[in-house]
């Protein structure tokens, strides 16, 4: 009781004090006294302050900042000298100064600034989400419920090495891919060790997997498309046998003299396949690049 006293009896006097140096009573009805002097209430966002609070409590969700303003609080923005709500601060939807400022916003639940719906945050901003392939687009961002798609050319696009399938973007040649059967997509496609491949059965070309052609004479746009016939070249749209071999009556490209092979890829009966050529089979002779019969008794 007796420290309350003091404390009461110093502050008389000091007020007293204020009285007699004609600082109290002597302020206009727009200041305040504070800090010895008057100061003026701010009106509007960027009035100067000198780190009072008071100074600016006349102007809703700002305070005094360090370079002594009246500033925006922080989560808010200022629009036509009103500092306005920006996502996730407190909003009301009938009161102007505190309408949700970013476009495509709404007041929420709890009182909070929140994006409308279609749209996500992205920074300070609402952006719009594109739901489908083809959707016009400004940031990677509005792609993101898109699987394995990005933004290009101002449209939600499937990523390289992905193929639209049925509006979702699945995994093509050489793209990642998980072991289920329909997780790649395109003719002959398979996933092996995570990733889309060709199966036996195809090659890539582009990014598409061609089927081998199995015949001589099959058609042909590629020259890998021959392979899976034993020598053999795509010529003039069709397979046909490598120089120096020859199609045998069983329709396999069989070596003339001299030519690399494995086993009996030699002409029978006159060749025959030795150190991974074909040479003259036993009792023929080489006569002008053929094999022919020894003449008998030589």
């Amino acid at each position: 009781m007796y420290t309350w006293t003091i404390i009461l009896v110093l502050m008389a006097v000091y007020s007293v004090s204020l009285v007699q140096a004609g600082y109290i009573g002597t302020c206009g009805k727009d200041e305040i006294f504070q800090y010895g002097k008057c100061l003026k209430y701010g009106t509007k966002p960027g009035d100067r302050c000198d780190n009072s609070v008071i100074e600016c409590i006349n102007i809703p969700n700002t305070l005094c900042s360090s370079d002594k303003t009246c500033n925006c609080r922080w989560g808010y923005e200022l629009k036509s000298d009103v500092c306005r709500p920006g996502l996730g601060s407190h909003c009301s939807a009938t009161i102007a100064n505190e309408l949700c400022l970013p476009a495509n916003s709404e007041c929420g639940k709890n009182n909070t600034c929140v994006c409308q719906d279609g749209y996500f945050q992205h920074m300070r901003e609402c952006v719009k989400k594109v739901t489908a392939l083809d959707g016009d687009c400004s940031s990677d961002l509005q792609c993101k419920d898109l699987k394995n798609s990005h933004c290009f050319e101002e449209k939600c696009q499937c990523k390289p090495g992905f193929d639209n399938k049925g509006g979702k973007c699945t995994p093509g040649l050489y793209a990642p891919c998980t072991d289920s059967l329909d997780s790649c997509v395109g003719s002959n496609l398979q996933c092996i060790g995570g990733y889309c491949y060709c199966n036996g059965n195809s090659f890539p070309n582009g990014r598409n997997c061609e089927p081998f052609t199995s015949v001589l004479n099959g058609k042909c746009s590629h020259y890998r498309a021959c392979e899976k016939i034993g020598h053999a070249i795509c010529f003039n749209g069709v397979c046909q046998c490598n120089w120096n071999y020859f199609k045998d009556t069983a329709g396999k490209c069989v070596g003339g003299l001299h030519a690399i092979c494995t086993s009996n890829e030699c002409q029978s009966p006159n060749y025959k396949c030795l150190n991974k050529k074909c040479v003259c089979a036993d009792n023929y002779e080489e006569s002008v690049g053929n094999c022919v019969p020894k003449p008998v008794g030589k």
